[in-house]
């Protein structure tokens, strides 16, 4: 299982270890990521994120492991969404992809409906690894490289 996991608020670095930190109570942490520095997606803000994907293995059934990820994300103080629109937030963590695992329901798509259109995922993705995303018939790197990696920046010595 993939996840990403990226703030633009407060210590960004620190949010991102401790949400890391909590998914390992219920999850075997393989890898991580290096850490990049992303501009906001899908709306505007001065202010920017850091982001990473961890790759990993939980025991229980995914609906119980997004609601974990969810309260995370309160314990560590993101607000509740109140608009449609994307907004600045101290952590965010996204279930985006489980190896031969299609799910759809209102509150979790895998793999993640916008996954394949956001380089802040796929260019950490390809640092674990250039995976067959198998309902796409492509590669991490064949959708990365018809993406705008503008503005990207890999954090050196990153988490």
């Amino acid at each position: 299982m993939y996840l990403s996991i990226g703030s633009n608020l407060g210590d960004r670095i620190s949010y991102i270890k401790s949400a890391i930190e909590q998914l390992q109570k219920c999850a075997e942490l393989h890898t991580v990521s290096s850490l990049y520095e992303t501009p906001p997606w899908g709306y505007n803000s001065s202010n920017p994120y850091y982001n990473c994907v961890v790759k990993m293995s939980f025991k229980c059934n995914v609906v119980d492991f997004l609601k974990h990820t969810q309260s995370i994300e309160i314990d560590l103080g993101r607000r509740e969404k109140t608009s449609s629109t994307y907004v600045d937030r101290v952590v965010d963590i996204d279930i985006v992809y489980i190896k031969g695992m299609l799910y759809h329901s209102v509150d979790l798509t895998i793999p993640h409906k916008q996954m394949h259109k956001r380089a802040f995922v796929l260019l950490p993705m390809l640092d674990i690894e250039d995976e067959l995303l198998a309902n796409y018939d492509k590669k991490v790197s064949d959708f990365l490289s018809e993406l705008d990696c503008t503005g990207i920046i890999r954090i050196d010595g990153g988490l």
